[in-house]
C-alpha cells in the first residue's frame, strides 16, 4: 500500500487489517515512517518520504518475490 501519510497510523493499515482478518496475503507499505513532516514543495515532499514510482516498484517486487 502506498499514502502519503504515517505508515503505521494511516488509512493504509486500517486496509491492511481488514485484508488479513478476511483475505490474508503479502504486502509492503511505502509510506512515511514515524517522523515529523517537514515543508517544501510537492514533489520535494514525495522524494524525501520515499513516496516515488521506483520505492512502489521496489516494494512490489518484494511482495511478488514472497508469493
Amino acid at each position: 500500500m502506498a499514502e502519503e501519510h504515517l505508515v503505521a497510523t494511516g488509512l493504509g493499515v486500517r486496509v491492511a487489517q481488514v485484508v488479513a482478518e478476511t483475505r490474508p496475503c503479502a504486502m509492503e507499505f511505502v509510506g512515511i515512517q514515524d517522523t515529523y513532516a517537514e515543508s517544501g514543495t510537492p514533489e520535494e515532499l514525495m522524494q524525501k518520504y520515499g513516496l516515488v514510482a521506483s520505492n512502489i516498484v521496489t516494494a512490489t517486487k518484494r511482495v511478488l518475490g514472497r508469493k
